[in-house]
């Protein structure tokens, strides 16, 4: 009888399949069955898989601070670049005006037991007819300087011309200013005085161009870093799949 080639082939694999058999009888153990160790359960594989993944989840995790630091410097950057860009604005007078609120830094010492020198003072525009005695207000002198003091009396028709004029005291003065305030002078009332942050701001405005230069500086750099760390992570994982590729 003449066999085909698919019967050769079936027979060398039956004979292939007997011999495994035969084999794994001779190895196996006469351990009784009590004694036989049970083969780990899958809880306990499934903790030990757990355990094996829990290394690229830190990684994951230490990447993503990362990228939120990074995020964080670029656009504190950028918002740090419109304040400043936004205080230093500034208006002819020396101050900046947002939603009638006007802020001016105090140079002098005229005020200092009520706004200390250095402070920020935040002035809100009011009607000349809402100004009451004991208000702190800012005002433009005859010679176009900002001044902030309190208001010690209210001439209700100012000149005979109906309008009013109010005498100011520098409490740190021996007497109230000479000249009267004329209502049209008046640039509101005080709301809040920040201690020292006068002195911060005056210093941005005299070092705006240095500032504008480092805020630039960082977010240039959280930009690139950003950019860096993307391709390093595709690179790693371009290795990774021609590795994968390469085993298979």
């Amino acid at each position: 009888m003449v066999k085909t080639l698919e019967d050769i082939n079936r027979e060398f694999l039956e004979e292939c399949a007997a011999s495994a058999d035969a084999e794994e009888v001779e190895r196996a153990p006469e351990t009784p069955a009590e004694e036989i160790p049970s083969s780990p359960s899958p809880v306990s594989v499934e903790i030990e898989a757990g355990q094996t993944c829990e290394k690229p989840k830190v990684k994951k995790k230490k990447a993503g601070m990362l990228r939120r630091l990074l995020d964080i410097a670029f656009y504190t950057a950028i918002a740090s670049i419109l304040a400043v860009a936004f205080v230093t604005a500034g208006r002819s007078d020396g101050g900046f005006k947002f939603f009638g609120y006007s802020g001016f830094h105090v140079i002098t010492g005229s005020m200092e037991r009520e706004i200390p020198t250095g402070s920020l003072v935040i002035v809100k525009a009011v009607a000349p007819k809402d100004i009451r005695v004991t208000d702190n207000i800012t005002f433009v002198r005859k010679d176009n300087e900002i001044v902030t003091h309190k208001v010690v009396a209210i001439d209700e028709n100012y000149g005979g011309k109906g309008v009013r004029g109010f005498t100011t005291w520098g409490v740190e003065n021996e007497s109230p200013d000479a000249d009267i305030v004329h209502e049209a002078n008046i640039i509101g009332v005080v709301k809040y005085s920040i201690p020292e942050l006068g002195f911060a701001l005056n210093y941005v405005a005299e070092n705006i161009g240095f500032i504008f230069l480092v805020l630039g500086g960082v977010a240039v750099a959280a930009v690139a870093l950003r950019w860096l760390f993307a391709g390093a992570k595709e690179e790693k994982r371009g290795k990774a799949e021609r590795k994968s590729m390469a085993t298979v």
